[in-house]
């Protein structure tokens, strides 16, 4: 119980040094650039945060690509699930090339972090809001709400996408 609780706060004041270490660097960095001009983004996940649990750190290397109004991501999915889940295939969040409109939402936002809106659907059909939210030193925070089970936030960094997500 003791680890849980330190990994807990361990991973609160990571998040929050983050955000206002964001929050007070006016400049903006060249992905967080690149990816508000092009509407493109590849994120590498560092931390998972399933509402209702303790988060941990994610160390699979899973990512999160948006190229060209196209979503591409398989993340693993830990909370609550409203319907049994039958096949494995749909127990993470799987979304491959599925169409996106971005709304931007930047107004609500504070000076240096910068948001985006979209809606998907996983490969098993199930309705996702996402919720992306930039800060001016690369890290992102993506909180998806979804139709059928709890929700959950994944947090990381914005990288250059490789050859394959191109």
């Amino acid at each position: 119980m003791k680890m849980k609780a330190i990994k807990l706060i361990t991973a609160i004041l990571t998040m929050m040094a983050a955000a206002t270490v964001a929050a007070k660097d006016d400049a903006v960095s060249e992905l967080t650039q690149k990816a508000l001009d092009s509407h493109s983004l590849t994120m590498e996940i560092n931390y998972i945060s399933p509402v209702s649990m303790a988060g941990f750190p994610s160390i699979d290397g899973y990512r999160i690509c948006i190229r060209d109004g196209k979503l591409n991501a398989d993340l693993p999915y830990f909370g609550r699930s409203d319907t049994a889940i039958i096949n494995t295939d749909e127990a993470g969040l799987r979304f491959e090339d599925c169409e996106i409109e971005i709304k931007e939402n930047y107004k609500k936002a504070k000076k240096g972090v910068y948001v985006w809106m979209f809606k998907a659907h996983t490969s098993g059909n199930e309705h996702v809001d996402f919720n992306v939210t930039f800060y001016n030193n690369g890290t992102v925070q993506v909180q998806c709400n979804c139709s059928r089970r709890s929700g959950i936030s994944y947090y990381g960094s914005m990288v250059e996408p490789d050859a394959t997500e191109q």
